[in-house]
């Protein structure tokens, strides 16, 4: 066998081989596509069972997700909030572990915001505000929920003062105002501060807010007051 035969055999031996490796590369990807898709379907089982209020079998599928692919932001969140009462620290831990590496601000707001319901949770209101906090500093289209979160925390904490200043603040955005003025109200009867709740309550009455809720508030502040 002369150089040249042997130098083609060589070629097409190695073409072979690339050309064999190249297959199995590709059965490999699309086996590895397979295996994270596994991940979404628990997932999404899990979801479907936490709608049929069946907890345990939603943290199963969860957790089985996770195992499979263990940076799945979104089943990381959902599993902390389904463990938030039984096991907050764990709960507190996935989500920290979201917040060291997610770039998303819908996943960033929804991060900081389930941080914050689960230091609320265990009374720790000042780390609390830190976290509700952190939803605010973000790029976002925010709802007034958001500004009563930080609040309430606010409020827990001592700084009825500070509370107010938030929701008042939060009027030159663009949300629901009467949920914001609805949450003063409901500090202020807290605080004992029945003139700001009164002068509110009047001021709602022309809108078209649930004129019920507002009488019920009005009663409170006349039991409160020692009128009725």
């Amino acid at each position: 066998m002369n150089i040249v035969k042997i130098g083609l055999l060589i070629s097409f031996v190695s073409f072979s081989l690339n050309a064999s490796n190249i297959q199995e590369i590709q059965h490999l990807s699309q086996r590895i596509n397979k295996y994270h898709n596994l991940s979404k379907l628990y997932f999404e089982r899990a979801q479907l069972f936490l709608n049929n209020a069946d907890v345990h079998s939603s943290i199963l599928d969860t957790q089985a997700a996770l195992r499979i692919n263990p940076k799945y932001e979104e089943a990381q969140l959902f599993l902390a909030k389904l463990l938030i009462k039984k096991e907050p620290e764990n709960a507190l831990k996935l989500v920290n572990e979201v917040l060291k590496v997610a770039k998303n601000t819908e996943v960033l707001v929804h991060a900081y915001t389930l941080s914050g319901d689960i230091l609320m949770n265990q009374k720790e209101f000042y780390k609390a505000q830190v976290s509700y906090s952190n939803v605010l500093k973000q790029d976002y289209a925010f709802k007034s929920a958001h500004y009563v979160n930080l609040a309430e925390a606010c409020y827990q904490e001592g700084a009825y003062k500070k509370s107010i200043k938030v929701l008042k603040d939060a009027f030159h955005k663009n949300v629901d105002k009467l949920v914001l003025q609805e949450k003063i109200v409901e500090l202020s009867i807290e605080e004992g501060n029945f003139s700001l709740a009164l002068n509110l309550i009047d001021k709602m009455m022309h809108t078209e807010v649930n004129k019920a809720k507002l009488y019920e508030y009005r009663a409170l502040i006349m039991k409160e007051q020692g009128r009725v």
